[in-house]
């Protein structure tokens, strides 16, 4: 759960984050496979004064006798705006602090498999490819439109077109997995994920991820968790082929009938 601490914070803002915040808690608690969530209990903190934080929501793991903190700032005007009251704003930053039970790691592609993960749970739960849609107030941050960040994206890892910072880069992942939801189910898709985070190593890379989440579909469908593993592996394997991800899987010699041979 979440919990409010700071006394600047008036009744809508408190009401506001606690509230979003905890429809994202609710929505992995309620997935099947994983039906759990992670404590110790995270403070949220509105930062009224946004000291040396103008637009960027930040999570801050647990660290000594320190909980876990969100700080939510007010936006500079220019760029975004109601950070401290968006519901998507929070509900991404939740979502790291899901993740970083796994990845502990925050650079590299890990610091990109966190961002696209944390969006993408915020995607499924919404059934809306959109990120951040009521932040924006003009487009030197937002990626189309409204959108801060969109999984509607083209990406893929042989066109060459990936951006390189992290929370823009991170849209082939949020995209791959948007893809695969589009085929099979927001719920599923969301339910597998929750599930595969714990085999990821603190470090985990792109490679990682898609191999994993392949042995998870096998893990599943050996304890009669899943049924039509074949019609679920090959969508998987179509999306990762339209972006660029099913290298990771022929490097290992791993296609949808490697399970009937081991």
């Amino acid at each position: 759960g979440v919990r409010l601490v700071g006394s600047e914070m008036c009744i809508r803002d408190r009401s506001s984050a606690f509230v979003n915040a905890n429809k994202q808690v609710e929505y992995i608690k309620n997935l099947p496979f994983l039906g759990k969530w992670y404590g110790p209990q995270i403070s949220i903190v509105l930062d009224k004064t946004n000291d040396g934080v103008n637009n960027g929501a930040v999570y801050l793991p647990a660290e000594d006798e320190n909980p876990p903190f969100i700080i939510l700032p007010k936006g500079d005007g220019v760029l975004l705006e109601n950070v401290d009251l968006d519901d998507e704003a929070v509900q991404h930053e939740i979502m790291h602090h899901r993740i970083f039970k796994a990845i502990t790691y925050t650079k590299g592609e890990s610091l990109v498999l966190h961002e696209g993960l944390a969006d993408l749970f915020v995607m499924l739960r919404t059934r809306s490819s959109c990120f951040g849609e009521h932040l924006c107030l003009n487009d030197s941050l937002c990626v189309m439109d409204e959108c801060l960040r969109t999984a509607d994206n083209s990406y893929s890892l042989s066109s060459g077109s990936l951006p390189r910072s992290a929370h823009l880069q991170s849209q082939i992942i949020s995209g791959l997995f948007w893809d695969l939801a589009l085929l099979v189910g927001y719920d599923e898709v969301a339910d597998w994920l929750n599930y595969s985070i714990d085999y990821l190593p603190e470090n985990a890379d792109f490679e990682d991820l898609a191999v994993i989440f392949y042995y998870m579909l096998v893990k599943l469908h050996e304890e009669g968790k899943i049924e039509d593993f074949d019609t679920y592996c090959s969508s998987m394997v179509s999306i990762y082929e339209k972006r660029g991800f099913d290298s990771y899987l022929t490097k290992r010699g791993i296609s949808c009938s490697t399970s009937e041979q081991e």
